[in-house]
């Protein structure tokens, strides 16, 4: 039996995510009566990884006041310290959110596709050459994206708790890809359109192979 803190509710399986909001699940034992005090943190191990936390902060602060300052002093038409924050802010990303912590899959991917996308954006307006990430770089992250869920989905024997969430991202995809064939008429078309064939080949996929446990899945999460 498991315990998932978040929903409240016990799950009689051997998943280690719960199937409602796929954070990891506590293991819960009732064969013993528990004597003392369960201490369920590392009080040394949560003060040094705080400690290294602010460190880390403090360095990065540092960083990004320094670049500003040579920016500023050299030649501020060309913002490239904008670049310089937005690659440590990714890092830290990368790292507490899709490294060390666990949170879901599905959660990492959209939150990594997000910060991918918002670094390139800013290299985008700085540099002098634009008009690039839509039209070349945006179809080419998606194709990245959907070879990498489609391998997780073929590899992990956990699939069924992963399929709806790529799923959902699948579709956000090529909605990104129909909005800039909407907006962005001025742009190069071929690489999204296909972007939108792959999505739609992928959700015609997901569907015909994956209908019964994406029903399940969304029973379960939207309560239907």
């Amino acid at each position: 039996m498991k315990y998932c803190k978040y929903c409240k509710i016990k799950i009689d399986a051997n998943n280690d995510f719960c199937p409602l909001c796929y954070n990891h699940v506590e293991e819960l034992n009732n064969s013993y009566t528990q004597l003392y005090t369960f201490r369920r943190k590392n009080e040394v191990k949560d003060k040094n990884t705080l400690f290294i936390t602010k460190l880390f902060l403090f360095l990065t602060i540092c960083a990004v006041m320094i670049c500003f300052l040579i920016n500023y002093l050299v030649n501020f038409d060309v913002k490239w310290f904008l670049i310089v924050t937005c690659g440590i802010l990714y890092v830290w990303v990368l790292v507490a959110h899709t490294i060390i912590s666990k949170q879901s899959a599905f959660r990492k991917i959209v939150l990594q596709i997000i910060s991918i996308i918002t670094l390139l954006y800013v290299t985008e307006q700085i540099s002098v050459t634009q008009d690039w990430l839509l039209p070349y770089v945006y179809p080419s992250i998606s194709f990245t994206v959907i070879t990498v869920m489609m391998m997780m989905l073929f590899i992990d024997t956990n699939r069924s708790i992963k399929v709806l969430g790529f799923t959902i991202i699948v579709c956000l995809l090529l909605i990104g890809s129909i909005l800039i064939f909407i907006f962005n008429k001025h742009s190069f078309y071929l690489l999204n359109l296909i972007n939108c064939i792959l999505c739609t080949l992928t959700l015609i996929g997901l569907f015909i192979f994956a209908s019964h446990t994406l029903k399940q899945e969304m029973s379960k999460r939207f309560h239907l």
